[in-house]
C-alpha cells in the first residue's frame, strides 16, 4: 500500500462490517498551511537539510543533516520516518515522525571530521538498489558532490522479508567527476531530467548562485557533468542556495531583498525551455528568521502539496529544526504532475 491509500483503504474496511460505519466527511484534505516543528527529527543541535521521495506516501523516509551525534561540531546524515494519515470522518490530517539511529546508507555516508549535506534520494541506476543518493561532503577541503548506490534510508541490515533477496551492502560514496573541484564550493545537487543537474557553488566569485550542469552520458549522473552555467533566471545579486527540483518544480532559499527577513523560501516552474520568475512562497510559511533547504514533495491525494524545510525561526529545540507545511500547487500544476519525473536521470541504467 502506497501514499496515502491507507485512509481509503481504512474508508473500506469500515464499509465491510468489520467496524462501525460513517459518513465520509471529505474524501481529500488539506495539508496544514501553518509550519510545525517535526520535533521528533530534532534535537538542541542543528537539524537541516531533508530529502525525500517526490511523492508523499503513508510512510515516506527521509534522509537529513544533524549535528546531535558531534554534539554541534560536524553535521552527519540521519534517517527518519514521517507517517501520514487523513481522517474522512472528520477531515483531519494526521502526521508523525521518528527517528532511526542504525541507518546503512547514512553510516556508509558519515565520515569523522566531515560535514555531510543536503542529501537527494533518486531512483536507482543500478539492478538490486533500492536507491541513488547525493550528497556534498568537505571531507577533501571544500565541498564537493559524492553519489553511491545503497538499500532504502531505513534499512539498519540488507536483510529482506519474504522470498526477496538481500539489499547489496552500500557502496562506498565515490566524487562526482566535474563537481569535485577542490577550490569551489558545490553542494545541494538536484536532477532536472535526464541530462541535467542544478547545484548551488560560489564558482562566480560574488557569493552563491544556482548552477546548471549538463551530464556526459544522459541518464548516468555518475559519469560526471561539464557546461557549467550559472541559471540567471533563478540567481539575483544576492546569496541563492540550496536548489531542490521536483518535476519542472524548483524550490530554493535566497536572501534576496523583498523577502521577510534573512533567507527566504522561492519557488518556479520549468515550462520546457525556461525558469518562471521566482516567487516567494510568502509569511505563512516564511519568518523574520532564516529559512533554508526546502523539499518539495507533491501529495497527488491531498487538496495541496508538502514542503519540509529548516529553520532557526523561535521556539524550536536548538539551532536549526526541520519543520512541514502544505503549500499551494503551482498554477500549471496539472501539466507538471504529468511530467514530473518521467525522464528524471535515476529511471536511466549503467
Amino acid at each position: 500500500m502506497t501514499r496515502a491509500a491507507l485512509p481509503l483503504f481504512l474508508a473500506a474496511l469500515l464499509g465491510t462490517g468489520c467496524y462501525r460505519s460513517y459518513d465520509i466527511v471529505q474524501e481529500e484534505a488539506p495539508i496544514p498551511s501553518t509550519p510545525w516543528n517535526l520535533k521528533a527529527l530534532n534535537s538542541p543541535f542543528d537539524d537541516r537539510n531533508a530529502a525525500a521521495p517526490p511523492e508523499l506516501q503513508v510512510r515516506t523516509q527521509i534522509l537529513f543533516s544533524t549535528a546531535r551525534a558531534s554534539q554541534g561540531a560536524e553535521l552527519d546524515l540521519a534517517a527518519g520516518q514521517i507517517y501520514v494519515d487523513f481522517g474522512q470522518w472528520n477531515a483531519e490530517y494526521y502526521q508523525s515522525e521518528h527517528l532511526v539511529s542504525g541507518s546503512l546508507v547514512a553510516q556508509a555516508i558519515n565520515r569523522p571530521g566531515s560535514n555531510e549535506r543536503g542529501p537527494r534520494i533518486l531512483d536507482p541506476q543500478r539492478e538490486g538498489h533500492a536507491n541513488l543518493y547525493l550528497f556534498a561532503s568537505d571531507r577533501a577541503g571544500s565541498y564537493d558532490v559524492y553519489a553511491l548506490h545503497g538499500p532504502p534510508p531505513l534499512a539498519e541490515d540488507t536483510r529482506r522479508y519474504g522470498r526477496q533477496s538481500p539489499w547489496p551492502e552500500p557502496e562506498a560514496p565515490a566524487p562526482i567527476p566535474g563537481l569535485d573541484d577542490p577550490e569551489r564550493y558545490e553542494a545541494y545537487p538536484s536532477p532536472l531530467g535526464n541530462d541535467r543537474l542544478l547545484y548551488a557553488s560560489d564558482r562566480g566569485g560574488q557569493g552563491l548562485d544556482i548552477y546548471e550542469a549538463r551530464l556526459e552520458v544522459p541518464g548516468r549522473l555518475q559519469a560526471g557533468v561539464g557546461g557549467h552555467r550559472r541559471v540567471d533566471a533563478l540567481c539575483s545579486d544576492a546569496d541563492d542556495s540550496f536548489p531542490y527540483v521536483n518535476g519542472d518544480v524548483i524550490v530554493f532559499a535566497s536572501d534576496r531583498p523583498g523577502g521577510h527577513g534573512g533567507y527566504d523560501l522561492y519557488r518556479a516552474t520549468w515550462d520546457g525551455e525556461g525558469w518562471s520568475e521566482p516567487e516567494n512562497l510568502g509569511p505563512e510559511v516564511n519568518s523574520a528568521h532564516d529559512e533554508r533547504r526546502p523539499v518539495y514533495v507533491r501529495a497527488p491525494e491531498f487538496q495541496n502539496d508538502l514542503l519540509l524545510f529548516s529553520s532557526d525561526r523561535p521556539g524550536g529545540l536548538g539551532g536549526f529544526d526541520l519543520y512541514a507545511v502544505g503549500v499551494p500547487r503551482p498554477a500549471d500544476d496539472a501539466a507538471t504532475t504529468e511530467r514530473s519525473l518521467e525522464h528524471d536521470v535515476g529511471a536511466g541504467s549503467e
